[in-house]
């Protein structure tokens, strides 16, 4: 069931009352999510602040721009539905190379696509060479 949309100005006076802490915020669908303001210095103003950390099921959320981290929460339902069916295609992506075989280049774009799905790379064995995604 959806709730009242986030706005700008309810972030704003949260920040303000906290001193630009970190706050958590509910999504209209009732998902609920972290966002820590980042800056340098000590911030006076919502402007002061260059980033805008989001902590939630989705790893790529978050910016610069407030407004579009805002319509992102907001909009937190459909980007939940379309990323579950990016899984779906991650997965058949995964099973298709399990069964004709991984190369470099197909692990690479494989491992790419893993990390804005699921916020961290897999690794594993490519053409009989163990992947490590940290070095």
């Amino acid at each position: 069931m959806k709730t009242n949309i986030i706005t700008r100005e309810s972030l704003v006076s949260q920040w303000e009352k906290n001193g630009f802490g970190k706050i958590t915020v509910t999504c209209p669908d009732g998902a609920t999510a972290t966002i820590s303001p980042c800056f340098y210095g000590e911030p006076k103003s919502v402007s002061d602040c260059e980033y805008f950390l989001v902590y939630c099921d989705l790893p790529w959320m978050g910016g610069s721009n407030l407004d579009k981290v805002i319509d992102e929460l907001n909009r937190h339902e459909e980007f939940v539905m379309e990323a579950e069916a990016d899984k779906a295609e991650l997965r058949a992506y995964f099973n298709e190379h399990q069964e004709k075989g991984w190369d470099r280049e197909s692990f690479s774009f494989y491992s790419d696509w893993h990390k804005d799905l699921y916020g961290y790379r897999p690794h594993g064995y490519v053409c009989g060479e163990y992947i490590n995604p940290h070095r």
